[in-house]
């Protein structure tokens, strides 16, 4: 249940510290929900897919780049381009001389290599038994994070309502709209039920007593 909050310091917390509003006081009063119910944020999907889109899209450029060297040394380079592109020693103490294309194609080999880190990671992944397997496997590490994003559940009408109360004018400008009816949709609770039958999840939305013992008192 989320709890009233009546401007005492929460427990656990440094004596005298009392936080009347702005981010501290909001930030309190989520921490002092013991299940974590209070924990609903934005997840930020338009904005999440158009940063896929740019890395996909920058890759996909910076692909066609290599693919641009690669025909270049293979057909046009000289005698120590077609050296470089099958040592990497060759290629590595070639790409110092700035006057060389080696030293264009190494640092479009690091930008590639820059933006696959932010796209896409290395791990190794569990086998569904909860051990790792010994084959590492490539990921791709944004689109596996916006996949668990995807999978959390919408908060409770009930929570939406009591943070809404609980939140007024603690926060100002954007902040103060993270919990508006137009980002509903966008809306996710860290906290899964832990009660999904169908009387708990009854009792817990519509018990009109534990709604109001949880709305903060009026000033």
């Amino acid at each position: 249940m989320l709890p009233l909050n009546r401007g005492k310091t929460p427990q656990g917390s440094s004596e005298g510290r009392q936080y009347k509003t702005g981010f501290p006081a909001l930030a309190d009063r989520l921490a002092a929900c013991p299940d974590y119910e209070g924990f609903v944020f934005r997840r930020f999907d338009r904005v999440s897919a158009q940063n896929l889109l740019h890395l996909e899209s920058k890759l996909a450029y910076l692909e066609w780049k290599l693919d641009q060297s690669d025909y270049q040394a293979i057909h046009i380079g000289d005698n120590e381009t077609l050296r470089s592109i099958r040592t990497w020693e060759a290629f590595e103490e070639t790409a110092r001389d700035k006057s060389r294309p080696e030293n264009i194609r190494m640092k479009i080999i690091g930008e590639i290599e820059e933006t696959l880190a932010k796209y896409r990671t290395s791990h190794h992944l569990p086998d569904g038994h909860g051990h790792r397997v010994n084959q590492p496997k490539i990921v791709e590490d944004a689109l596996v994070r916006q996949h668990q994003i995807a999978t959390l559940a919408s908060p409770e009408d009930r929570v939406l309502e009591v943070l809404r109360s609980q939140s007024l004018n603690l926060t100002a400008g954007f902040a103060a709209k993270r919990l508006d009816e137009a980002n509903r949709r966008d809306l996710v609770a860290v906290r899964r039920p832990a009660e999904n039958d169908l009387l708990s999840r009854l009792l817990q939305n519509h018990w009109i007593f534990k709604v109001l013992r949880s709305l903060p008192p009026k000033s």
